[in-house]
């Protein structure tokens, strides 16, 4: 399957990618792009083998999430042929910002 970022999935990543580098280094940021590539990778093998967004659950679209290194999830959509990261979530935000964030 094709994988497509939303520009709001996008922006969130690097966001996220320029804070660990400020933070932990340049290494750490390479791991981490590593990290989603792997995943990116996964969801064009498989998109159905993570399961249902739980705090989406309400959307008229069907959310997946997809867990980065343990605090990060890759937010979802499966629409035929294409896989769309909709958002990159940081599980320490509130989950009413994640609800907020994803619009039908």
């Amino acid at each position: 399957m094709n994988v497509e970022w939303t520009p709001q999935a996008r922006s969130a990543v690097i966001e996220t990618m320029i804070y660990i580098e400020e933070t932990f280094g340049t290494k750490t940021m390479l791991d981490f792009a590593d990290a989603i590539a792997e995943s990116e990778m996964y969801l064009a093998r498989d998109p159905y083998m993570f399961k249902i967004e739980p705090l989406l659950e309400s959307c008229a679209d069907t959310f997946r999430g997809l867990l980065v290194k343990k605090i990060n999830k890759i937010i979802y959509r499966i629409d035929n042929n294409c896989v769309y990261i909709v958002d990159f979530w940081n599980l320490r935000m509130s989950p009413k910002k994640l609800q907020n964030r994803i619009k039908d």
